[in-house]
């Protein structure tokens, strides 16, 4: 066949078509079960935007992130779909590979941007787009753009290697982000969703949790973070928002964790190595903080906006203030060790704390 599309059509269900090395133009929509298969290992098949899909993705950008019309590259429909070992490159403005349905398995595929900068506004280039009843596998891929898990989709992202952009996460399906590489300020944000996020290093980029989210973020490593996402490695910011934070590693980093105005939380065993602040806690409602360890500059816990926590157990070794309670927050503290080279707690007038037995 002379295209890949061609080989698609004519291929039954259950077929692997395989495709020889070289560069081929989308765009290719799969509405049948099989595997497509790129042949040499990864790089040697390249699956490109046509020429109209650029002029289109450049027309669009700007458009919401959940708009599966956008011109893509690859598109899954059918109930198995298997890709791997191919190279896409996707349009500004467009999506390289878009799923809307079935159980698709995506693997040593990487997926590049093509012309413009995908990050040069909020909405250039996604990588992929997963949108309905759609529950795909991702592993052992790459990407440099967004990528958005929609409507009900419910996925799998694990080992990857994601550059400079995001995952963003919209309920109600549940998904699983593990084992993952994010570079250059890469990043996770959840709404209304429930997600795991564990054993992922973070290099730069951080997880943020927004209104209504479900989330347990667990044994990843953030470090050097420089992200236009804030400047928090874990952030559970919003109403309704109930997260389990622990086991992580925050280094080289300027705050630790936010936990927002009516967010439910547990964040324990976590070590934390900030410059300005360990755990920040705004309004937060039921939240527990047990076992954490935080050193470095700046102060280690921040207890502010009427806030009531349970602090227990923790280590807090820093140069500045070791725990800082606002006027009517009335936290309980008790049975921890909090060292702060400009005092080891600081209570603000109206304070009302219940002070346990603390070294």
């Amino acid at each position: 066949f002379l295209t890949v599309q061609e080989a698609v059509a004519a291929a039954p269900p259950g077929s692997v078509v395989r495709v020889k090395a070289g560069r081929y133009e989308g765009p290719i929509s799969v509405h049948k079960d099989l595997s497509l298969v790129g042949e040499g290992g990864r790089g040697s098949v390249v699956i490109t935007a046509s020429a109209s899909e650029v002029a289109t993705g450049e027309a669009r950008a700007g458009w919401g992130l959940n708009e599966p019309d956008r011109p893509h590259v690859l598109l899954l429909a059918g109930d198995a779909v298997t890709v791997s070992d191919l190279t896409i490159e996707t349009p500004f403005g467009g999506t390289g590979l878009e799923a809307i349905g079935g159980s698709p398995l995506i693997e040593r595929v990487s997926i590049v941007h093509s012309g413009r900068d995908p990050l040069d506004d909020d909405e250039g280039n996604y990588s992929m787009g997963f949108y309905g009843l759609v529950t795909p596998v991702v592993r052992d891929s790459d990407w440099d753009g967004y990528v958005a898990v929609r409507d009900g989709a419910a996925a799998i992202i694990e080992g990857n290697t994601v550059t400079r952009g995001g995952l963003s996460i919209d309920g109600p399906g549940v998904t699983s982000v593990r084992a993952n590489t994010f570079v250059e300020g890469a990043w996770v944000n959840t709404t209304d969703a429930v997600s795991t996020v564990e054993d992922n290093t973070f290099e730069g980029g951080n997880v943020a949790a927004d209104v209504g989210s479900d989330i347990q973020v667990r044994g990843n490593t953030f470090h050097s973070l420089r992200t236009p996402q804030g400047e928090f490695a874990i952030e559970a910011r919003d109403v309704g928002t109930r997260a389990l934070i622990e086991t992580n590693v925050v280094e080289d980093a300027a705050r630790g964790v936010w936990i927002g105005l009516g967010v439910a939380a547990e964040v324990r065993d976590n070590q934390l190595r900030t410059s300005v602040s360990g755990i920040d806690i705004n309004g937060g409602g039921d939240v527990l903080l047990e076992g954490n360890t935080i050193t470095g500059e700046g102060t280690g816990i921040v207890v502010v906006s009427a806030s009531a926590p349970i602090i227990t157990g923790n280590t807090v070794e820093v140069t500045g203030r070791g725990l800082i309670i606002s006027r009517n927050s009335s936290p309980t503290v008790d049975g921890n060790v909090i060292c702060g080279g400009k005092g080891d707690i600081y209570l603000w007038e109206g304070a009302a704390p219940d002070l346990g037995e603390n070294d």
